[in-house]
């Protein structure tokens, strides 16, 4: 599925998985994956969605003129309403309502920019591991089909940025020492770390997670080793340093504050489909069925390398990273899940979102591996494979492209019959409750202009 790129007949006749120099037609063909990734972010993106609660509180900054006045409200707010957000994005949405006016895509464009990142950063990850242009392109359609994932495309809130941070700092991390001196790869890895921290207190797990995996795979794959002098680099001592500095300071002002005790709710109020089905078919692999399968194997792979004999590790070997890092994925959905019941808050698919993003590039990483084997015995067969497999997710994500589609196409026709909204008076009164606001944004939103003054009221000023 996942290690092919087929080359021309007059090619050198190197091993289909093995890296070959970017001539025009590998440039072409990732520039083209590039553009198929721009289509999948147009699939989900929110055309005439109207703004919903946790959107309003960022909607609400816009109708404040100063930033010093935001800045407070982000300090005293992040201890109760916004509670667990750094405040970040807010700020950013600050800035964009008081450029663009009342647009509910000004609000969102941060989440959509996160989006292109992400693809971005996945492809380049995947070609990093000799995944070839059916094997990216097989990702394209594997998150495509993570609906739950890329719904929040369409959401004025951090938790596309966190997943596009974290995948940035895979990418990063992932990639020898050699490539850390071309610009694009230093930028992706300081824009992740230093984007990541500002937006979200869960990056932090996820960034000395992906550092832990990536320094532990370059030994176990022998592109590394264990020395202190190597491992600082592979870390990346500067790059660290100043995302520690970054986090602890803004945590001290926004999420680590002491806050408000108002946490009284039952944990699983929102799993309406049971723990597991809302952890894998609802989440994590939305984009394949059968996912006790995947992750018995993922599980079962790095055990079985710790105990087989000496003599049959080395087959098993390109295995163990894949699965490592799916099984580290959903670990660390587990314990934030764990750290919301302890709170007595709700466990919630979103918290979950940066693993979203790193199963399928795992699943898909995974089973490159399995075609780099098979094609050293048999190329037709490895070819067979990988479009069988690309087959296979493409029928998969068909019912949500679908959907998707129709759904999009259906927004475009009613935005094309609806005619502008007549600019009416503005309100000066305060709504009486949260649903009034949020329709009054949106009436807001319809009609245009600057963010209504009104809504300052609702931070109390």
């Amino acid at each position: 599925m996942a290690g092919l790129e087929i080359p021309p007949l007059e090619s050198s006749g190197a091993p289909l998985g093995c890296p070959r120099a970017r001539g025009p037609r590998q440039r072409a063909a990732s520039a083209g994956l590039f553009l198929a990734g721009l289509f999948l972010v147009g699939l989900y993106l929110p055309v005439s969605k109207p703004i919903w609660i946790d959107e309003f509180l960022q909607f609400a900054l816009g109708a404040f003129e100063s930033t010093a006045e935001v800045l407070s409200i982000i300090h005293e707010s992040t201890r109760s309403i916004n509670h667990g957000q750094t405040g970040f994005y807010m700020l950013l949405d600050h800035y964009l309502v008081r450029v663009y006016g009342a647009s509910a895509f000004a609000l969102r464009l941060p989440s959509v920019l996160s989006a292109i990142f992400l693809v971005f950063c996945a492809l380049f990850f995947l070609r990093s591991k000799n995944v070839g242009i059916v094997g990216r392109f097989a990702l394209l359609v594997a998150l495509a089909a993570q609906s739950n994932l890329m719904n929040y495309l369409g959401e004025a809130r951090p938790y596309l940025p966190l997943a596009a941070t974290v995948v940035g700092a895979l990418a990063y991390y992932a990639s020898p020492l050699a490539m850390r001196v071309r610009p694009c790869v230093a930028a992706i890895g300081w824009g992740s770390v230093i984007l990541g921290a500002l937006l979200h207190p869960y990056f932090a797990i996820y960034w000395f997670a992906i550092i832990g995996f990536c320094v532990w795979s370059a030994w176990l794959t022998g592109s590394g080793s264990l020395k202190f002098a190597e491992i600082r680099r592979l870390i990346n001592l500067p790059l660290l340093i100043s995302g520690l500095i970054l986090i602890f300071s803004l945590g001290s002002v926004t999420w680590l504050q002491r806050r408000e005790t108002f946490f009284d709710f039952d944990p699983f109020q929102w799993v309406t489909q049971g723990i597991w089905t809302e952890f894998t078919a609802f989440s994590h692999f939305t984009f394949i069925p059968n996912a006790r399968i995947y992750v018995a194997i993922a599980v079962a792979i790095p055990i079985a390398y710790l105990l087989l004999p000496t003599r049959i590790k080395g087959a098993l070997r390109p295995f163990v990273p894949p699965a490592t890092l799916l099984v580290v994925a959903l670990l660390i959905s587990i314990l934030v899940s764990v750290v919301s019941y302890t709170q007595s808050y709700w466990i919630l698919s979103r918290q979950w979102v940066a693993s979203q993003a790193l199963v399928p590039i795992a699943f898909i990483w995974f089973a490159s591996e399995i075609i780099h084997q098979v094609e050293t015995r048999s190329r037709p067969l490895a070819i067979a494979l990988a479009l069988a497999g690309l087959a296979y997710l493409a029928v998969c994500a068909w019912p949500s492209v679908h959907m998707k589609a129709g759904q999009q196409w259906a927004a475009l026709q009613a935005i094309r019959q609806t005619p502008p909204a007549a600019p009416g008076t503005i309100p000066t009164d305060a709504p009486g409750d949260m649903a009034d606001w949020v329709r009054l944004a949106n009436e807001n939103v319809a009609t245009g202009g600057p963010a209504w003054p009104v809504f300052r009221k609702f931070y109390g000023r």
